[in-house]
Formats: C-alpha cells, structure tokens, sequence
C-alpha cells in the first residue's frame, strides 16, 4: 500500500479551492473533478489554491496543475489567486553539516536562497519559457499570467517574525481571502525551520474545515480550530522516525505530529472530526494509526487518495 503525495481541494457545489499540490496531485485533481477524464471544463470552479509552505512535497505538482489545468478550464471563471508564504529572509543553519561535523554547504541561488510564492511562479514560469511561449503562439494557449496571480501571504501588522527562531510565534488567526462562498483565515505553524509555514481554516455556509499543513503541536493551530467541524491534520509514524539518520530524525520529531498526540489536538480545539493527511510514511498501515483516537472523544477518519469526506 502506498500514498500519493499531499494534496486537498475542499468543494462548496461547483466552486473549488486547492490547498497544496503535492506529488500527483493535479491528476488526482482532475480524477475528483471529472472521473472519465473527458470534460475540458472541469477546473471551471477553481477559485483559488492555497500553499502552506513550499518544500517540494506540497508543490511539486504546482506547475503541472498551471500547465495542463487551461487544458481543462483552469482560469475560465476569472483570474486565480495563488496564496502562500513570502521569501523566509535568511538560511536556516547547517543542522546536517554541524551534527556530521562537516564543513557547510554551497547554497543554490544565491541571490534568492529563499523564494517565497511569488518568486516560486515567476521562475517556474521563466524555466518553462520556451515551452510557453510556444503554446501561446503555436496553440493560442492563454498565457499563464493571465490564469493565477501569485500572492505572497502578509503576516498580521506588529508581529515580530525571526526566521530562525525555533519557537513557535505565537499569532491570532488573520484574514487572508474571501468571496460570497468562504472567508479564509490563515495562522503560523510549528513547522521550523520552514518559516513561514500556514495553516489554514475554511469558513463556509456548511460549517469550517481546517487544514493544518505540516506541523509539530501547535498552540495557534489548536486556536484556529476551536470550534471546526472537521480538523484535516498531518501524522507521522513514531515508530518510522527511531530509524531515520539523526538530523533527519530530529526535523520530524520536532515538525511533525505523532499519530499518537494528534488526538489531543484535536479534542482540546473541539472539533467533531479528525481526518488524518500527509501520512508519513505513506506505506504506513491504516491500522497503526488507529492510536490517533487517543484522547479524542470525535470521529477518526484516515484519509486515503481520492476519498471524498463531506460537512
């Protein structure tokens, strides 16, 4: 058994709102949209995509799902908005490097080391440039500016942010979309050092769902889901992670969440349901993660590729 990677879309009848796009997630996208794969229209009601942080396994499908989606509709119903994180303003330190007591690595780009959404699609868009600028002019293709306006996710006026601080920064829910069908609110995550990570909460006329994106336990996480329907929560294996080289182990032990402390999680924001995503690793049996009930008096639900879970 395995997992594709993180991806989830949260449907208020034909209107569609995409939250990371991960590792296949584009064609499982379009599965859930149009099964038989045949409607050219069927990323329409697109609304918007959401992107927690940027490690490569929450947007490696990104620019399929901009590619291919004017295929399928993507952009039809207006201009997309595509909100995540801004540039991280620093490095983190060489963890791997000082642990193994080697000498600190060379740095990729420079002159950007940290991009954040914005500067993500522009140079996706500059690396695909041939290919674009031939569909444009071969096909007619739309180009993609006119699909998706990136939009780097401002944090809260008088919030201090320090890349580099381990601590989890403690915020208020905050205001990052809105339309006649949801109000979208983000917080900061525990997800260090990939800072800025978001969480986000969907607020809708059905009731509020809750995507926690990749994080350890995380106090503005649990405020951003007090009183949810549905928290849609990361989980990783403990026992996975005792085998992991040691800096590899001491990232997950700190910015992820045990299968056996996400219950609590969730009991303590009030939620009726806990979906369980992102599982890792993804041939983790369904029936160890049943430990997740620990401590919730809810419903558990353990998320597979493709499963529809309704309000």
């Amino acid at each position: 058994m395995g997992r594709l990677g993180i991806g989830s879309a949260l449907r208020i009848g034909d209107a569609v709102y995409v939250i990371d796009v991960g590792d296949g997630a584009a064609r499982q996208l379009a599965l859930a949209l149009d099964p038989e794969l045949t409607d050219g229209h069927a990323f329409e009601g697109v609304r918007a995509i959401f992107l927690t942080h940027l490690h490569s396994d929450h947007v490696a499908d990104y620019f399929t799902l901009l590619a291919y989606g004017g295929g399928r509709g993507l952009g039809g119903g207006g201009t997309i908005p595509v909100l995540g994180p801004g540039r991280r303003g620093a490095l983190q330190p060489a963890v791997a490097q000082q642990l193994a007591g080697e000498p600190e690595p060379p740095v990729i780009h420079p002159e950007n080391p940290t991009p954040g959404t914005v500067d993500m699609t522009r140079s996706l868009m500059a690396a695909f440039a041939l290919d674009l600028n031939d569909r444009i002019r071969d096909l007619g293709d739309a180009p993609l500016d006119t699909l998706v306006a990136p939009r780097d996710i401002a944090l809260p006026p008088g919030v201090h942010y320090v890349p580099n601080d381990p601590k989890e920064l403690s915020v208020e829910p905050f205001e990052v979309y809105r339309d006649e069908l949801v109000t979208v609110t983000a917080t900061l995550v525990s997800h260090f050092p990939v800072n800025p990570s978001f969480g986000f909460r969907f607020d809708t006329p059905s009731g509020a769902v809750v995507f926690s994106g990749d994080t350890g336990p995380s106090e503005n996480l649990v405020r951003l889901a007090t009183g949810a329907d549905v928290l849609v929560h990361e989980v990783i294996d403990p026992d996975w992670i005792a085998g992991r080289p040691p800096a590899e182990a001491q990232h997950h032990r700190t910015a992820h969440t045990a299968a056996d402390r996400v219950g609590e999680i969730a009991e303590r924001a009030g939620v009726g349901r806990l979906v369980l995503t992102h599982i890792v690793p993804g041939t983790t049996p369904a029936e160890k993660l049943e430990i997740a009930q620990q401590g919730f008096s809810g419903e558990l639900v353990i998320g597979s590729d493709g499963m529809d879970v309704g309000l």
